[in-house]
């Protein structure tokens, strides 16, 4: 690659980094840097200092271990003139900083942020095991409040998750960045107080309306805030375990339903019981564009995967970018469990996963944290994802206040549509948007033709693999399908992803009558 003739501007680190007590020895060469994200799964020490007088025109900066980093100082030296004057670092160009699991002397960083005017965005967690005496909240909010020009738009500090933040920690931080619309909040932390500040601000407040929210921990309350949030964008809260029983909206079985409620309070009824007439509960942020989430796992059950595939489908239908993972099957050196391996949510089209090709806008798909072999698909499962469309993407940035009401107007639709969710109905009415034909002579067009009628906007796919750079849904495609043939011993030579990522229709059409016969059996 010729750096010279094309400056790389992106780059990103992931797994076992040997960066030693300096930077990777490749960087100096890569001054043009204004994006670096390291994700770390082991203990180093990383000298940033050496880091920023290197790439020094690096607006985000993004470092992350699965362990923890030591991060030293100084970070950025001060000059010294020829006849001894100090004078400060000049500003650094960074607008978004984040350092997850780290350990850092407070007092470098505070004389950095003194550097960095154009700072937008700053979020740091640090490991509780090796936290400093001198790392201080309160301290760090003053001193960000006094800094002349600093104007940011979001800001967290925290410690990881097992050491809990205070009401009165969260108001300082929002008294950092007051009109701020993206946060990020502690698991263990999210009670009734501190959704309040959340809750309150995003209902009362037209210019404080949270539209990014990132839970770090596990939280038992995360469906219950998800109700309460209708101008929610992006969502990323992977350590909460969703369970699938909430999603089915009109189950005939008693499940747990936690609620936020003011501490002291009466307990509310926690057990969803329809014959008792209990309201039914629906995430209100329908204009979703970013979903990071975990769900229970539905233990290789046909139908707990096609209700959290039509519940998404239904509810999130302006989704770009999704991603579910089961935290239960990850570990910490990033691979599954050789004894109890085996795919959490099922992709055949029993399992509904086809359901996903109602999300029109849908860019990346993410299932799964871990490798897995052995995955026995058909190429009716899966192709619809390498079908891709160039088309650009309608998807508004956001809905209004009048779009809002419009859509609550709209909520009795979304929740007839849920009436079918997790049933075999559902899946076969996804199959006849995809298979458009009203009469033999279309049936049989498109059976010559091979050609769907609808197409995705997937650009990155990643399916059960541990790393998250993904590849073209063609290729995921094709890599899925091979680890079928070596499952059932057949050679797969010749083994290819299909032109144009076109759908297997016969045998699409064949196992759509499958369908309409297990419907009558089972369904009706």
């Amino acid at each position: 690659m010729d750096l010279a003739a094309r400056p790389l501007r992106e780059l990103t680190l992931q797994g076992y980094v040997e960066i030693g007590m300096g930077v990777p020895g490749f960087l100096p060469y890569m001054t043009s840097l204004t994006r670096l994200t390291i994700n770390q799964v082991c203990d180093r020490n990383f000298c940033m200092s050496q880091l920023l007088e290197t790439c020094t025109k690096l607006e985000h900066l993004y470092i992350e271990s699965l362990w923890t980093i030591s991060l030293f100082g100084p970070w950025l030296a001060h000059r010294t003139s020829a006849i001894g004057n100090v004078s400060p670092p000049p500003p650094f160009p960074l607008k978004s900083l984040k350092l997850i699991h780290v350990q850092l002397p407070q007092p470098y960083l505070e004389m950095f942020l003194a550097s960095t005017p154009y700072l937008q965005e700053l979020k740091i967690v640090l490991r509780e095991h090796i936290v400093a005496d001198d790392n201080d909240l309160t301290r760090l909010c003053q001193h960000l409040q006094v800094l002349r020009g600093l104007k940011l738009r979001s800001f967290h500090f925290s410690i990881e998750a097992g050491s809990s933040l205070a009401y009165d920690d969260y108001a300082r931080m929002m008294a950092v960045c007051p009109q701020s619309i993206d946060w990020v909040v502690q698991g263990l932390d999210l009670s009734f107080d501190t959704s309040r500040l959340l809750l309150d601000n995003s209902f009362n407040n037209n210019t404080r309306r949270i539209t990014t929210l990132e839970v770090l921990g596990y939280t038992k309350f995360l469906h219950d805030l998800l109700c309460q949030l209708p101008h929610l964008l992006s969502i990323k809260a992977t350590s909460s375990s969703i369970l699938y029983e909430v999603l089915d909206v009109y189950a005939s079985f008693r499940r747990e339903v936690p609620k936020l409620q003011p501490y002291g309070a009466p307990s509310l009824p926690s057990i969803y019981d329809p014959v008792r007439g209990d309201s039914i509960r629906v995430w209100a942020c329908q204009g979703l564009q970013t979903c990071h989430l975990s769900f229970s796992e539905p233990r290789q059950d046909q139908r707990a995967s096609r209700i959290v595939y039509g519940y998404i489908s239904r509810v999130c239908p302006r989704l770009r970018d999704l991603k579910i993972c089961f935290p239960s099957v990850f570990l910490e050196n990033g691979s599954a469990s050789d004894s109890n391996a085996a795919a959490t949510l099922l992709l055949n089209l029993e399992s509904g996963f086809c359901l996903l090709t109602r999300l029109k806008d849908l860019e990346r798909l993410w299932i799964g944290e871990v490798d897995l072999d052995g995955l026995l698909l058909e190429s009716c499962d899966i192709d619809w994802m390498a079908y891709s469309s160039s088309w650009p993407s309608t998807t508004s940035p956001g809905m209004g206040p009048e779009e809002i009401r419009q859509k609550h107007d709209a909520d009795l639709e979304v929740m007839l549509q849920l009436s079918s969710c997790g049933t075999l109905s559902d899946v076969k009415s996804a199959i006849d948007g995809i298979i458009d034909y009203d009469s033999p002579r279309q049936w049989q067009q498109q059976l010559q033709q091979q050609k769907p009628s609808f197409r995705t906007r997937l650009d990155r796919v990643a399916v059960y693999r541990t790393c998250g750079f993904g590849a073209s849904p063609e290729v995921e495609v094709a890599r899925l399908m091979a680890e079928g043939v070596q499952t059932k011993k057949k050679k797969a030579e010749g083994l290819v992803p299909k032109k144009d990522g076109l759908w297997s229709w016969r045998e699409l059409i064949g196992y759509q009558h499958l369908l309409v016969n297990l419907e009558r059996c089972v369904w009706r």
